[in-house]
C-alpha cells in the first residue's frame, strides 16, 4: 500500500542535469520528497519546485568511495532518507559498490557482475548472440589505428558504425556511411571501440522492471514527429525475458534496438538503470519507479498496449488550432511541463545537460 503519514524521503546522487530531472519527476509523481546531492552540472535542478533540497557534492564518485559514503551517510542521518537513487548511468557502477555501506537502501539495482555484463554493450552483444538473439555484426577494436587497418585491409566495410563500450545518450557513436566519412574517425577519443555493421531502419526500445529474473513491468515504444509512441511486441518480450532469466537482473532496464526494412530485430545495446524517456513511461500509465518503492501499491500499469501515445510539446502545439485531435495524455504532458516551467526553458534553451 502507499505509504501512510510522511512521504518516502528519497536522496539522488547526480552529476547532470537532463537525466536526473526526469528521474526527479517521476519519484515525485510517486508521492516522495527527492533530496539531491549533485555535481557543479546537475545545480540546475535546484530551480525546480519538485526538488525538495540541493546540495552540492565535497566528494568524488571516482577512486576512493568512503569519503563519498561519509558524506551520504550523514545526509541520510540529517534528511532521514529512505531510500538512495542514481540520476545518470555514471553514477550508477559507484552506488551499485557503495550500496552495503550505506545506511538506508537504494532502489532495487542489478549487482556489480549483472551491470558489467549488461551495461558493456561488446559483452552484452555475446550474450544476445549465446541466447539466439539477433545483433548487428560486431566486432571489438582495440584503437583507432587497429580500425583504419581492418577498413584498409577489407576486414570492416563500410557502412559501419564505431561505438563506445559504456557511454550513454549516444555519446561516442560514429556511423560511418561513406568512404568520405572516413576522416571522423579522428574525433574518436575513446578505446576500445566496439564497431558493427549498419543497420538501415527504424529506432525503437523496449524499458521494463524486473524482480530477479522476472518482469513486473514492461513497455515497447519510439520517438516520431516529436511524438512518443508505444507498441505491443511479443519477439521483443520474449527475448527479454531471455536476457532476463539468464541475468536473473533486478531493477529497470531500458533496450535498445533498430528494425531493418524486413522487419527484422537487431539487439543494440542494454542501459541497466533508470532510461531518459522514464517520464514519458509514466505519461503513458506505466509509472516504473513505483515498482520498485517497497510496500506499494502500484498506481498505474504494468504495460502500455498500442497506440497509448504522448506528444511532446512541439506536437502538441500544432495541434492547438484542432484542440479536438489532443488526447488526455496529450494535456498530461502539457500539465506537466507547465507546472514546472524554469527547467523545462533552461534545457530548452541549452543551460543544462
Amino acid at each position: 500500500m502507499r505509504r501512510v503519514g510522511r512521504p518516502y524521503n528519497v536522496l539522488m546522487l547526480s552529476d547532470r542535469f537532463r537525466f536526473a530531472y526526469r528521474i526527479l519527476r517521476c519519484f515525485d509523481a510517486a508521492g516522495a520528497k527527492v533530496h539531491v546531492l549533485g555535481g557543479k552540472d546537475s545545480g540546475g535542478l535546484r530551480f525546480s519546485k519538485f526538488c525538495a533540497s540541493f546540495r552540492q557534492r565535497v566528494n568524488d564518485y571516482h577512486g576512493d568511495l568512503r569519503p563519498l559514503i561519509e558524506e551520504v551517510n550523514s545526509i541520510i542521518t540529517q534528511l532521514n532518507i529512505d531510500l538512495i537513487i542514481s540520476g545518470e548511468h555514471f553514477v550508477m557502477r559507484p552506488l551499485i559498490a557503495m550500496a552495503p555501506k550505506l545506511n538506508a537502501p537504494c532502489f532495487p539495482m542489478p549487482t556489480s557482475e549483472q551491470f558489467d555484463l549488461l551495461n558493456n554493450k561488446w559483452r552484452f552483444t555475446q550474450l544476445c548472440v549465446s541466447l539466439g538473439i539477433r545483433c548487428p555484426r560486431s566486432q571489438l577494436v582495440a584503437n583507432i589505428s587497429d580500425l583504419r587497418c581492418a577498413v584498409k585491409s577489407g576486414k570492416f566495410s563500410i557502412p559501419f558504425v564505431s561505438k563506445p563500450l559504456d557511454f550513454d545518450g549516444s555519446r561516442g557513436v560514429l556511423p560511418i556511411l561513406r568512404a568520405v566519412d572516413l576522416h571522423n574517425l579522428d574525433s574518436i577519443q575513446y578505446s576500445p571501440l566496439l564497431v558493427q555493421e549498419f543497420i538501415q531502419g527504424a529506432d525503437v526500445a523496449a524499458s521494463v522492471y524486473c524482480d530477479h529474473g522476472r518482469i513486473k513491468a514492461f513497455i515497447a515504444h519510439r520517438l516520431k514527429r516529436a511524438t512518443y509512441f508505444t507498441f505491443e511486441s511479443d519477439q521483443i518480450r520474449a527475448d527479454i525475458e531471455k536476457i532476463v532469466f539468464a541475468t536473473k537482473a533486478h531493477g529497470i532496464m531500458n533496450f535498445d534496438l533498430r528494425i531493418g526494412p524486413d522487419g527484422s530485430m537487431y539487439w543494440l545495446e542494454c542501459n541497466p538503470r533508470f532510461f531518459f524517456w522514464i517520464h514519458m513511461s509514466l505519461l503513458a500509465g506505466v509509472p516504473f519507479v513505483e515498482f520498485g518503492l517497497p510496500n506499494w501499491n502500484v498506481s498505474g500499469s504494468s504495460t502500455s498496449p498500442t497506440g497509448t501515445n504522448v506528444r511532446f510539446f512541439k506536437a502538441a502545439a500544432i495541434e492547438l488550432a484542432r484542440p479536438w485531435r489532443l488526447t488526455k495524455r496529450d494535456f498530461g504532458y502539457l500539465r506537466f511541463v507547465l507546472a514546472d516551467p524554469i527547467p523545462w526553458l533552461r534545457e530548452t534553451l541549452g543551460y543544462e545537460i
